[in-house]
């Protein structure tokens, strides 16, 4: 049980780390982001933030996937089925959070700042707010279904 529970605990501050710098990015930092982004804090979040965030999700989902198949695995119980909705809610948060957010992320970090790139920088930051939006509204409703598991 002592693995259960050290799992347990990396699964959550993994998971509040991830959802945090999830919901903090898409509400507060990215709405009020310098139009051209390159800031220092923007460069960071763009690299360092991304990794620890990655490493986050890395680790919420190995430690959830260690735990669903221990406590779990072929259970068809109300709690079991709202932890594995959870648990998919927060894996389409991780494809989404990569392949909208990270990939545009990647191109508006190689792109040469000036004037006739200015269109494709801010659709660009646009479609970087639609997939931080759209990561952190997954995230919020995986820790919902995860917070109530246990009293459906």
């Amino acid at each position: 049980m002592t693995l259960i529970a050290i799992t347990r605990a990396i699964h959550i501050l993994s998971g509040v780390i991830w959802a945090g710098f999830a919901v903090v990015l898409a509400t507060l930092v990215m709405p009020n982001l310098a139009p051209e982004g390159r800031g220092a804090f923007g460069q960071y979040m763009a690299k360092s933030g991304s990794r620890i965030a990655g490493g986050a999700a890395a680790l919420t989902f190995f430690s959830g996937l260690y735990l669903m198949w221990r406590l779990h695995w072929g259970d068809h119980s109300a709690t079991a089925t709202t932890l594995g909705i959870g648990a998919l809610l927060a894996i389409a948060a991780g494809i989404a959070g990569g392949a909208i957010s990270g990939r545009a992320a990647t191109q508006l970090g190689k792109l040469t700042p000036g004037p006739d790139t200015a269109a494709q920088a801010a659709a660009l930051r646009n479609r970087l707010m639609l997939g931080g939006r759209i990561t952190a509204t997954l995230l919020v409703l995986s820790i919902i279904c995860m917070a109530v598991a246990r009293y459906v």
